[in-house]
């Protein structure tokens, strides 16, 4: 196999990063391949979307691509090559498929390893990120005044837990995001902020992984407390 150090990829990755800075050049709402650059917006606290799934970054391959494909096309390109750079340099969130080794770190390495493949000299696809897997057994118990929410860490994935999102309802009336830090060791929550009166609360869960990964939402029992 020849060396990761090729002369021919030295070249490719020096134009890759003279493009990368280039398009650095341009405003937000530049193309590179066709694709928007803009920055996603970021959910703000308060109401939140009925879809379960989080905003994607810029570059958000289809579920089920493998690693290293950014444009979700099926095949390695030095586009995406492209892609996972502007992510190391800072102009682009980095997100798990750009982890082309699956290593837990985006480096130029991944980049050099994408090329690799992109001529031949890397078996594809190289494989597929780990699941983004969601928080069990989520229990709500009253608490007068307060209401205690529980749950298990999520299973079966090799991910590393940055924290832990929680946003509730009360009488069915839209979830808001509860601004609260909540860490990945952290399994219960307790709502100190409940309303006079009696009311249905509902709670709903997601954990955010490194890379910008998250799960779907886990969803509590609806609780009638009054206070």
């Amino acid at each position: 196999m020849r060396s990761v150090m090729d002369p021919a990829l030295i070249v490719v990755c020096a134009v890759l990063i003279a493009c990368v800075l280039l398009a650095g050049c341009h405003s937000g709402g530049e193309a590179v391949g066709g694709a928007s650059v803009m920055a996603t917006a970021a959910v703000p606290v308060g109401n939140v979307g009925a879809a379960d799934a989080p905003p994607p970054p810029p570059y958000f391959p289809p579920v089920g691509a493998a690693l290293g494909d950014m444009d979700g096309n099926g095949s390695p390109s030095v586009d995406d090559a492209i892609r996972i750079m502007r992510m190391l340099v800072g102009l682009d969130p980095q997100y798990i498929y750009a982890d082309v080794d699956g290593n837990g770190v985006i480096t130029v390495g991944d980049a050099i390893l994408l090329l690799r493949a992109v001529v031949g000299l890397e078996a594809w696809p190289f494989g597929y990120p780990e699941p983004a897997n969601q928080v069990s057994n989520l229990q709500v118990q009253a608490q007068a005044p307060n209401i205690l929410v529980t749950w298990e860490a999520p299973t079966e994935t090799e991910l590393t837990v940055v924290s832990y999102e929680i946003a509730r309802q009360v009488d069915g009336t839209g979830w808001s995001i509860i601004d609260v830090q909540l860490g990945p060791t952290d399994l219960q929550y307790l709502d100190t902020n409940t309303q006079s009166g009696t009311h249905d609360y509902q709670y709903r869960l997601r954990v955010k992984y490194i890379f910008s990964q998250a799960s779907l939402y886990s969803y509590s029992g609806s609780l009638r407390l009054t206070r």
